[in-house]
């Protein structure tokens, strides 16, 4: 049998450009399936089809397919028995899975070392206050989708005493609205929050959460020496609390940074984290890895505070 696993999702065209956020990374094929009447449509915003536009383009999805919905490719997907059709329910469709399927990924670092850990630390009753509740920071969320993920497998994994809570300095009325709506199309409204704070300063951030409640903390293409060095040392970080970080980072000491984007001042030196926690916290994970679509290197770190 070749027919492999798709991820199928319905995406209303009319939501396409300010729901972006949740397509396919841009180097990522995918295929499309659009009514003929809105072909030009979804052409103009994927593929940056725009005739006679002055502005360069953006850079285009990768679609590898244009499928046409109409009668005859569901007669052919029927016949292929790739289609199926659920007649006679009057309940309807069956329940959805859990989680929803994505088209996006969420960073590799909170996917394969911090969910992991916190799974761990949930069954070992490390991480709990007296009532059994916790939470998890997402710094400088952005559009939530590291957020969603964390906050979708917890469920998944039985958990239901925790909030995820993203947090970002440009969450304003209109960008709160953005997520939290993306939030509550995931099914994890009640286990979210997005909350507006400057992170140039750990008080701002310890004057808005209780940081005896807090599991863990991360950071994703985030990096502000001074926060991070704050947490590294400040005595309000409770024992067993989790900080990850995933950033562009040279692979080795002396190593040079060959890339535009981003510059090499923001980027981290090998061994940088490593010497900030090495004195108060145990190091769990201290890698180097490629990001996904320009060859750039990351570090993916995760230390647990002694």
């Amino acid at each position: 049998d070749n027919r492999k696993n798709l991820t199928v999702v319905q995406f209303p065209l009319e939501f396409i450009k300010a729901r972006s956020f949740e397509l396919p990374a841009r180097h990522i094929e995918f295929s499309i399936l659009v009514p003929e009447d809105c072909l030009e449509q979804a052409e103009s915003f994927l593929l940056g089809v725009k005739p006679n536009a002055r502005k360069r383009p953006l850079t285009p999805w990768k679609v590898s397919h244009v499928l046409l919905d109409n009668d005859d490719f569901w007669k052919n997907a029927r016949a292929m028995g790739i289609a199926i059709w659920n007649e006679g329910n009057e309940t309807g469709t069956p329940p959805a899975s859990w989680p929803l399927p994505r088209l996006w990924q969420p960073d590799p670092m909170v996917e394969e070392r911090l969910l992991p850990l916190l799974l761990e630390a949930h069954r070992r009753k490390t991480h709990k206050d007296d009532d059994g509740s916790f939470h998890i920071l997402d710094l400088a969320s952005g559009s939530g989708r590291d957020v969603t993920f964390l906050a979708e497998e917890l469920v998944a994994a039985g958990i239901r005493d925790f909030k995820v809570i993203g947090i970002d300095h440009r969450y304003n009325d209109k960008e709160s609205l953005i997520v939290n709506d993306f939030w509550d199309r995931r099914g994890v409204g009640d286990k979210t929050e997005a909350i507006k704070i400057n992170l140039s300063q750990l008080e701002n951030l310890e004057e808005a959460v209780s940081v005896s409640k807090i599991a863990a903390m991360y950071c994703v293409r985030f990096w502000k020496p001074e926060l991070v060095g704050k947490i590294a040392t400040s005595s309000s970080i409770p024992p067993g609390l989790l900080f990850g970080l995933s950033h562009f980072c040279k692979p080795y000491t002396g190593a040079s940074w060959n890339f535009d984007h981003p510059s090499e001042k923001t980027v981290l030196e090998r061994d940088q984290l490593s010497d900030m926690f090495a004195s108060q916290w145990d190091i769990l994970h201290d890698e180097i890895a490629m990001d996904s679509d320009h060859g750039r290197t990351m570090i993916h770190f995760v230390a647990k505070r002694r």
